[in-house]
């Protein structure tokens, strides 16, 4: 149970990390970023079920944050000031 909750944290970090770097501040990006965000973790928990290790708890875990963080820098934008 500690190899996934690690794994879980591994990919809540990294995912953020690497998919910022791709969408910088573009709307559309970050649009596109959830989707993406969304079948990655989808994919990621149905993978986990076959997995014989550790390793699709990290990339089910990449996607949540990413819409997360998408989202509200989406709404932050479309906020008035």
């Amino acid at each position: 149970m500690s190899m996934l909750m690690s794994a879980r944290g591994v990919g809540a970090l990294t995912g953020p990390l690497v998919a910022t770097k791709w969408a910088g501040g573009s709307a559309s990006r970050m649009r596109t970023g959830i989707l993406v965000a969304f079948l990655a973790g989808a994919v990621g928990y149905m993978l986990l079920s076959f997995a014989p290790d550790f390793s699709a708890g990290l990339r089910s875990n990449c996607g949540g944050p990413r819409w997360w963080l998408d989202g509200l820098g989406l709404l932050d934008d479309a906020a008035p000031a």
